[in-house]
């Protein structure tokens, strides 16, 4: 399970609005003396808003209420960002070969002209239909995927 920290900034009936501070590696090793440390120390941290459109409803499954200011955990399992992965590299891929290829085979069965660059726009018609899609999809998935738990004690 992956679980990030953020705070809520804002709600409403089906949305919630979160800030989170950016992780990077190099804050869970406590070394003081490493450059990307050093390097990350000096840059301010900024925060990273997210807008959750249609997930769990204000009211979680405990009875309590979730309010602008409180901190809540947002996890989501490996298995559903590894299929989020998979739907937005792997079909537009498939999506540019197939129309590039299909073109291809039509050009050859009906005697279109035949030309690198209309093979180049068919395959980036592909790529683009294949990004609307997996943008559709895992817009559609996300409800599901992404579990907002409140954080009652912070240790």
């Amino acid at each position: 399970m992956l679980q990030k920290i953020a705070y809520i900034v804002k709600t409403d009936a089906n949305n919630l609005w979160l800030d989170s501070v950016p992780e990077h590696s190099c804050l869970h090793c406590h070394q003081n003396d490493c450059g990307l440390g050093i390097l990350n120390k000096s840059f301010q941290q900024r925060l990273s808003r997210r807008q959750l459109s249609h997930c769990q409803r204000p009211d979680n499954s405990w009875g309590q209420k979730l309010a602008v200011g409180d901190s809540v955990h947002v996890c989501t399992s490996e298995q559903q960002v590894l299929k989020a992965a998979m739907w937005l590299y792997l079909l537009p891929l498939v999506l540019l070969f197939a129309f590039a290829l299909g073109y291809q085979r039509l050009a050859v069965l009906w005697a279109w002209p035949q030309s690198d660059l209309i093979l180049a726009l068919c395959g980036l018609g592909g790529l683009y239909c294949g990004l609307l899609l997996a943008r559709w999809f895992n817009a559609k998935q996300a409800q599901s995927w992404i579990q907002i738990k409140p954080i009652t004690h912070v240790l």
